[in-house]
């Protein structure tokens, strides 16, 4: 459960759909409190919020890859959030600062920055969340970064979700608004905009979907990339969960069987073989492919063959994979021993041979659009992939090491287990 939460949910994964929450994982004899989101990557930087409530940045300076010096001293940060290539960071008090490519959100323009709750980013523009369930948005006008009146106008927003280039926001009647690039997901239509059950919506980079409270789906946006449901998908009605990459959606139905649409090359097919597994628990994307991980600790990937897409022998016998995470064109994947092995395209992280034997003691994988980094147990932060955009972190390493907690203790971020 999240630390704010007073009711445990019995599973054996957990979707984190609130990652600025500290989450708690309770077994029979042990329990432990995990940081919230502390290590944040856009396309070409990635960003640390170290324990003392302070952020450290390594990749391309203009594009976030530098912490302005106005930011620096903030120690009182709680959640950091990106676009494409700038960042937004909200502080304990609800004020907002950002920093990066001005055009794509790095400047806040005339949106006051007080009052948020909430920040999420897309590939162009910042939405927020106020105190008075508003929203507000700033960036590129082509991705969102400005609200229609009428939507600016409500008091009664819950969360926003994003697609690449526009946003949806979910009422508490039930209903959705959506705004942004009208062609890739901001155009909402009408019989969807009626609906009054949608429990879950998921964007990808030009479509959205949603997954009802009646167990069927619905979706906008462009037809291609995912805004359209095939009709035996769309005659569905036990859908469970959804995921998604650039340009493909894939759904959890009861059964424990996976369906797929989209763009048939980036993953919005599965094979026969793969339809058919029913012990798939966790599916992670690449913006190309798709990989899962099922309950024997085997990892299987769909999609582009040379993006992700298909997993080296030599991995695919593995049977203690743990974790698994993406960037544009590469797979890493934690082992239970705390070892890490990745496929892919190499200079985006699908090959490790670089940082191989620091790779030890793993906790967790994060990354960025062409790079990885990983925590591990003794306090390292270890990168690879693009050095240019993330990949590589030695002229901050003196300020991560030790700095950034996987899980909470009695200093990190101030909150006491």
């Amino acid at each position: 459960k999240y630390a704010t939460d007073t009711e445990w949910t019995t599973a054996t994964t957990w979707t984190d759909t609130t990652p600025q929450e500290p989450l708690q994982v309770r077994s029979s004899d042990k329990q432990i409190t995990l940081n919230p989101a502390n290590i944040i990557g856009n396309a070409s930087s990635f960003v640390a919020h170290r324990d003392g409530g302070d952020v450290i940045a390594w990749g391309n300076a203009d594009w976030g890859g530098t912490i302005p010096p106005a930011i620096m001293p903030l120690k009182d940060i709680v959640e950091v959030s990106s676009t494409d290539s700038a960042y937004a960071a909200r502080r304990t008090h609800g004020a907002v600062v950002v920093w990066g490519d001005a055009n794509n959100g790095g400047n806040m323009g005339s949106v006051v920055p007080s009052d948020f709750v909430r920040v999420i980013g897309n590939f162009g523009a910042f939405a927020g969340l106020k105190n008075a369930n508003q929203v507000v948005a700033w960036g590129h006008d082509n991705a969102g970064g400005t609200v229609p009146t009428a939507i600016a106008a409500l008091r009664d927003i819950v969360r926003i979700v994003v697609s690449g280039f526009a946003f949806a926001a979910q009422r508490a009647t039930g209903q959705v608004v959506a705004w942004g690039d009208p062609h890739r997901g901001g155009n909402l239509p009408t019989d969807i905009a009626l609906l009054t059950d949608i429990n879950m919506i998921l964007g990808a980079q030009q479509a959205f979907a949603a997954l009802r409270a009646n167990g069927r789906l619905v979706a906008w946006g462009r037809v291609e990339a995912g805004g359209d449901l095939p009709a035996p998908i769309a005659a569905l009605n036990d859908i469970i969960e959804l995921r998604c990459n650039a340009l493909a959606f894939i759904a959890k139905r009861a059964t424990g069987q996976w369906v797929a649409w989209g763009d048939p090359i980036y993953g919005g097919t599965i094979s026969p073989e793969f339809a058919e597994l029913k012990d798939i628990v966790d599916v992670c994307s690449a913006a190309f492919a798709f990989a899962a991980r099922r309950a024997n600790g085997h990892v299987v990937a769909w999609g582009h063959p040379q993006r992700g897409g298909v997993v080296p022998a030599d991995i695919a016998l593995l049977n203690d994979i743990v974790q698994v995470a993406g960037t544009g064109e590469a797979f890493a994947a934690l082992r239970k021993n705390g070892t890490v092995v990745a496929w892919g395209k190499p200079g985006m992280g699908g090959d490790t041979s670089a940082v191989e034997d620091q790779l030890i003691n793993v906790q967790a994988l994060y990354a960025s659009a062409e790079a990885f980094a990983a925590l591990t147990s003794d306090g390292r932060v270890v990168t690879w992939g693009n050095p240019v955009k993330g990949g590589n972190s030695s002229a901050v390493q003196d300020q991560l090491v030790g700095q950034v907690s996987y899980q909470v203790s009695a200093v990190s971020r101030g909150v006491s287990v």
